[in-house]
């Protein structure tokens, strides 16, 4: 599969079942089933013998095994090629393998924002970075990323 389990912090095994609400930091891999919501800012990994029945709202979402219901990853959605998906996922980023099964919908967000906040005071500033569209009025649309770096170094 790939992942090192050294970095999963939990690992949640074939024959478990959990229903519920889960909320965790770091890195977790469900090979077994959950029905209700998952949150997290971190990485949830689903292995190819899970069954999730749930409201996903996680950082990032690797997918080998089964999904019913709505994914929000604010930073990217994997789907191998054993994943099943059936719902709606909202993202940044997609990557979808060839012989991943997926019946949904997709909506791919338009704006992140990288809050950075001072260490001396409470004031954030917020950038925003505007991502390609598929929409034919802003096909001519280029991100320049060396314009990118010099507003997060005026920030920082």
């Amino acid at each position: 599969m790939g992942e090192s389990y050294k970095e999963i912090n939990t690992f949640l095994s074939e024959g478990t079942s959990f229903e519920g609400k889960m909320k965790f930091s770091g890195i977790i891999r469900i090979d077994g089933n959950f029905n209700g919501e998952i949150k997290s800012e971190d990485t949830l990994i689903i292995g190819e013998n899970a069954h999730i029945k749930a409201r996903v709202e996680v950082g990032h979402t690797i997918i080998y095994g089964k999904v019913e219901g709505d994914i929000f990853s604010e930073n990217k959605i994997e789907m191998k090629k054993s994943a099943q998906v059936f719902g709606s996922i909202h993202t940044h980023a997609l990557d979808i393998e060839n012989g991943a099964l997926f019946e949904g919908n997709c909506i791919m967000l338009e704006k992140k924002q990288i809050h950075r906040a001072d260490n001396n005071s409470t004031r954030k500033e917020t950038l925003d970075l505007d991502t390609i569209s598929n929409s034919k009025e802003k096909s001519d649309n280029v991100i320049n990323f060396d314009q990118i770096k010099d507003k997060v170094k005026k920030i920082s």
